[in-house]
C-alpha cells in the first residue's frame, strides 16, 4: 500500500500523522508544505519515502524511522521554500532536527535534508547512515541497541569464513526483516528465526542448516550455529 498526495489543502492544518500498519510506501509529494505538522508516527511495514514526501513541514523537528524502510527520496525532509506569512527570525530555523535512521536503509536521495541546518543523524555503527552523515558533514550520534548475532562454526569450533547470508525472520513468517550476522533493535517481546545460505563454495563442504528458532529475552545475544561437515563418499571398484 501507498500514501499518495491528495493535495497540499487536504493536510494544511493537520499538527499529527498516524501512518497505519501496512503501508509500505509514502509516495512523492505525500506531505509537503505542511506547516503545522509537528508529530509523525510512521509503520513498522513502511519501506520507501518518496521524494519531496515530508518537504517544507517546518514544524516537523524529529522523527524515528521504523526498521525496514530502505530508500529516503530527494529532497525527503528538505527546507527548500517558507511560505508567505511564515518567515524565519534571524536566530531561527525550521526543519528537522533529529532523524533515527535505522540500518535497514541503504540508499539516501539528492539534497534529502537540504535546510536542515541543525539537524542530527542518529544511526548505528557501520551503517549506511553513518557513512552518509560523514560523506556530507552532518553531525551524527550513534546508537546502542539491543541485538541478535550469529557466529559460525564447523564442528571443531573453527570458525568458518567464506560467502554465506544470515536472513532473520519473525518466528513463522516467511517475510525477510533484517540480513547480517547481526540483527539490531529487536524486540524482546516477540520470536524470531534466522536462516544461513551458503554460497557456492561452502555448499560443497558444508549442510545448509534450516531455519532456527531464537528466544529472546532482551540484551545482547550472540548464537552459534554450527555447520555439519559433508561426508567423503568412496567410491570402490
Amino acid at each position: 500500500d501507498t500514501v499518495h498526495s491528495t493535495g497540499l489543502s487536504a493536510f494544511s492544518e493537520m499538527t499529527t500523522l498516524e501512518v497505519p500498519e501496512g503501508v509500505e510506501e509514502i509516495g512523492d509529494r505525500a506531505f509537503q508544505g505542511c506547516l503545522k505538522l509537528s508529530e509523525v508516527y510512521l509503520p513498522s511495514t513502511l519501506k520507501i519515502l518518496g521524494n519531496r514526501s515530508f518537504s517544507s513541514c517546518i514544524k516537523l523537528e524529529e522523527i524515528t524511522l521504523p526498521g525496514g524502510v530502505t530508500s529516503i527520496g530527494d529532497e525527503a525532509f528538505a527546507i527548500y521554500y517558507i511560505k508567505e506569512g511564515v518567515e524565519a527570525g534571524a536566530d531561527e530555523s525550521y526543519g528537522l532536527k533529529s532523524i533515527v535512521i535505522p540500518y535497514s536503509v541503504t540508499e539516501i536521495g539528492y539534497d534529502a535534508f537540504s535546510g536542515c541546518d541543525d539537524l542530527v543523524i542518529r544511526c548505528e555503527l557501520e551503517t549506511y547512515a553513518e557513512e552518509y552523515a560523514i560523506a556530507h558533514n552532518i553531525p551524527y550520534e550513534l546508537l546502542e541497541y539491543d541485538a541478535l548475532s550469529v557466529s559460525v562454526t564447523d564442528e571443531d569450533n573453527n570458525v568458518v569464513s567464506g560467502d554465506y547470508t544470515v536472513n532473520w525472520y519473525e518466528k513463522g513468517s516467511d517475510e525477510i526483516i533484517a540480513s547480517g550476522k547481526v540483527f539490531s533493535g529487536y524486540n524482546k517481546n516477540k520470536e524470531y528465526e534466522y536462516e544461513i545460505i551458503l554460497g557456492e563454495e561452502l555448499s560443497y563442504d558444508y549442510y545448509c542448516p534450516e531455519k532456527q528458532n531464537v528466544l529472546t529475552t532482551g540484551g545482547n545475544l550472540e548464537i552459534n550455529c554450527k555447520l555439519e561437515k559433508i561426508g567423503m563418499v568412496t567410491v570402490s571398484g
